[in-house]
């Protein structure tokens, strides 16, 4: 039956052209899977392949993207900021709730990923972002509610949606873990800090974290550019 009913809808978008929002939004609110998307949707459902989805390397596009989700959702301006600016993992993100950050300098957490306890310190422009968006919010409430709940997260795949599509607008692979590997990247750009960044990101190894954010591919190809005989 679901089959017939996915079948129909697919069928009435090449009929009827929709937004993707408008389909998918059919596709959930049926409980039917989607069959239409590619193999690069996987990272919403937790499966992310960390290594396809890239940084955000032009600063003005970082920028233009910062505007953008500023305007289309505060909520997702201050997703995005968190993910760039502290290199959170999304889980990380998206389990804080209001009181966590509100008029605060700095939060201490378990990381997701390693179990170890981790304080993150909020810059002068995040720390302005946060106050004027949880200003009147119940302490209690999810940092990045879901539509229809302010007390329930936004989920992982709404939120890997979000990224990307922001992505396609700008010719990019998008992923949510390019918000870590957006700050990362910009960091080690800015102060070559290898050994900083490598602890920032809890890697073992500096090789790791060049590989990471897309450094080490970089050189490879620029030495190719360079090289003659």
């Amino acid at each position: 039956m679901k089959t017939a009913v996915v079948q129909g809808i697919c069928a009435a978008r090449e009929a009827f052209p929709i937004s993707g929002t408008l389909f998918y939004w059919m596709i959930r609110e049926k409980n039917i899977p989607n069959n239409s998307r590619g193999a690069g949707r996987r990272e919403y459902m937790g499966g992310e392949n960390v290594v396809s989805v890239e940084p955000i390397r032009d600063k003005a596009i970082y920028h233009k993207i910062k505007s953008d989700l500023y305007q289309w959702n505060e909520k997702y301006y201050i997703m995005f900021l968190m993910g760039t600016l502290l290199a959170l993992r999304i889980n990380e993100i998206l389990k804080l709730r209001v009181g966590d950050v509100a008029n605060k300098k700095t939060h201490t957490f378990c990381q997701s990923k390693t179990g170890k306890e981790i304080t993150i310190a909020f810059s002068p422009e995040l720390r302005k972002a946060l106050k004027h968006y949880c200003e009147g919010r119940d302490p209690q409430e999810a940092l990045i509610p879901a539509r229809d709940n302010e007390f329930k997260p936004l989920s992982r795949r709404m939120a890997w949606e979000v990224i990307h599509k922001i992505g396609e607008r700008y010719g990019l692979n998008l992923g949510t873990h390019s918000m870590r590997k957006t700050c990362a990247y910009h960091y080690y750009r800015a102060t070559k800090d290898l050994a900083t960044i490598k602890v920032w990101l809890n890697h073992s190894a500096e090789r790791d974290t060049l590989t990471y954010i897309g450094v080490t591919k970089e050189r490879v190809t620029q030495a190719m550019i360079n090289f003659k005989i």
